[in-house]
């Protein structure tokens, strides 16, 4: 028998489906679209790839609805997944610029769901469709075999007005305006910093994590989408492939010119973003809403939005040449979304045990480490290593490194695992500059060319001699580098990007490159490697 991708690929020449998320919007137009059932006239919005919402005409009324799972995941507390799962669907409709009122769900749980965690998530829908003005009218409850979390059912979600209320993009016109509410990686940071918030915490700290998870309630356009139609000419909701996918949505009948440093960003968003190395504008972004307004009318809109407490921009404008481009740069839509592939490898990490934030950084860091240009010809005689203490480090017990250091091998790194207690010597550095916000550091050999290198990339570096170290300091194990530390504060006055020293008898020259993290290490590691010209 013909395996079935190869059968799809025969009779409609696609390739496979991505292996998580969505479809792409070229099988969707080959394979979906094509294929709709009957055609009655009264409908007024066909299932469209980019629209967030269907619309037909019934008694002189128009009904906008749309369809999505019912997403709850136990990890984010079964109230707050219930808020969620209402919001995904209300906001679909919501985009439509009518409001959301009507509500079918069917839900298919695991066989473990009880009676207690039913009531706890049928609450919040309750509550929060009370909230919104929506009524349940019909739906489907059981529990089955072969149903798991975070994907138990599904939902269909209806709004009734009138066919002046109905936002459906027939009226978008080159010149209009593009806005973008709350910026990219909405849901991306909202799901993440409430499913990995170990990771947050060991990379930034637990404050930095209250801050990520306070982004979870913006996952929602229902209010934005309130605001903005009055004005609107489009609206979409930013979910899968994020906000440059949902601008390449957007685009269907004209193009659009934007601006990237226009599109306001989050600091928690881009700093998660970067935990858990997801490109943010291409990231599952729900409650980020992507309108288009007359000409003219885009302050006035930001005003409106400003006003109801929602941060947005103009971004761009609409122009006659079909596609996307950012920054004058032709961008096409991204196909799949990078979130959902980092969301099941950190769940697989949870499973396994392997949630250790600080040693998966050391882990992940090492093995780029181990690739970037230059880094081989810099590991010092005796090896390399790079550290990351956990916030409040006091001993090197509290401190992750490299077991056995990384070396040189026949042309290429050797190094172990990454384990707490593996170095007493660059783990000092780190817990002697913690107070200074360091909590990493990566040492490299000594050379002139190396801290010009780091000069010429705009680091700061500072000498300090280990010739001048005093005999307790010199005899005793572990003292040197707490000692070099502090001679590094009071040149310096505080923590540069970089320390060198020249060597002296037995000890190695070295170079030791400083951050808040190992990322940040690694960062200004490859700046300094590429002006030495690697």
């Amino acid at each position: 028998m013909m395996h079935a991708a190869a059968r799809i690929q025969q009779v409609f020449g696609m390739d496979e489906l991505p292996s998580l998320g969505k479809i792409p919007p070229e099988f969707f137009r080959k394979i979906i679209f094509p294929h709709l059932g009957a055609k009655d006239r009264s409908v007024i919005v066909p299932p469209t790839n980019g629209v967030d919402f269907g619309a037909f005409e019934c008694g002189g009324k128009v009904v906008a609805l749309s369809a999505d799972p019912f997403f709850i995941s136990p990890s984010l507390g079964w109230e707050r997944a219930a808020w969620f799962a209402v919001h995904i669907l209300a906001s679909d409709v919501a985009v439509s610029g009518i409001p959301p009122r009507y509500f079918a769900v069917d839900l298919n749980l695991p066989p473990e769901t009880s009676a207690g965690v039913l009531g706890r998530i049928w609450r919040t829908v309750d509550s929060e469709c009370k909230k919104l003005g929506i009524n349940v009218i019909t739906g489907h409850t059981a529990r089955y075999a072969g149903c798991n979390y975070p994907m138990v059912g599904g939902g269909v979600m209806f709004g009734v007005g009138s066919r002046r209320q109905l936002v459906d993009r027939s009226a978008v016109r080159p010149g209009d305006e593009v806005i973008v509410t709350k910026g990219p990686a909405i849901e991306t940071t909202g799901l993440m910093s409430v499913q990995f918030p170990e990771f947050l915490e060991a990379r930034f700290g637990k404050k930095f994590v209250k801050k990520a998870q306070s982004v979870f309630y913006q996952m929602s356009v229902v209010k934005d989408a309130a605001v903005v139609a009055p004005f609107a000419t489009a609206m979409h909701d930013a979910t899968e492939c994020g906000v440059w996918g949902g601008l390449s949505e957007l685009c269907q009948k004209y193009g659009m010119r934007v601006e990237k440093e226009r599109v306001i960003t989050q600091d928690a968003v881009m700093k998660t973003c970067e935990c858990f190395g997801i490109a943010p504008f291409i990231a599952i972004s729900e409650g980020t809403l992507l309108a288009t307004v007359k000409k003219g009318d885009g302050e006035a809109t930001v005003k409106a939005l400003k006003k109801a407490g929602i941060p947005a921009s103009v971004v761009g404008k609409v122009v006659k040449e079909r596609g996307l481009f950012v920054d004058g740069r032709r961008t096409p839509h991204p196909g799949t979304d990078p979130f959902w592939i980092t969301f099941e490898e950190y769940l697989k990490k949870q499973a396994e045990g392997k949630n250790d934030a600080v040693l998966s950084e050391v882990d992940s860091v090492a093995d780029l480490l181990c690739s970037t240009k230059g880094f081989f010809e810099n590991i010092p005689e005796i090896g390399s290593n790079l550290v990351f203490a956990k916030p409040g480090a006091k001993s090197p017990k509290d401190v992750a490194a490299i077991e056995g250091r990384m070396r040189r091998g026949i042309g290429r790194v050797l190094r172990g695992n990454a384990a707490y207690g593996a170095s007493h010597h660059a783990a000092g550095v780190a817990i002697a500059l913690s107070k200074q916000g360091v909590r990493s550091a990566l040492d490299l050999a000594y050379s002139p060319a190396l801290v010009d290198a780091c000069v010429r990339a705009g680091m700061s570096a500072v000498e300090v001699s280990r010739l001048d170290e005093p005999e307790p300091v010199a005899t005793v194990e572990g003292a040197s580098m707490p000692w070099l530390a502090s001679q590094v504060l009071r040149k310096h006055g505080g923590a540069p990007d970089a320390f060198y020293n020249k060597g002296a008898f037995g000890k190695e020259a070295t170079v030791f490159v400083l951050g808040a993290s190992p990322r940040e290490v690694l960062a200004k590691t490859r700046r300094a490697f590429r002006a030495a010209g690697h």
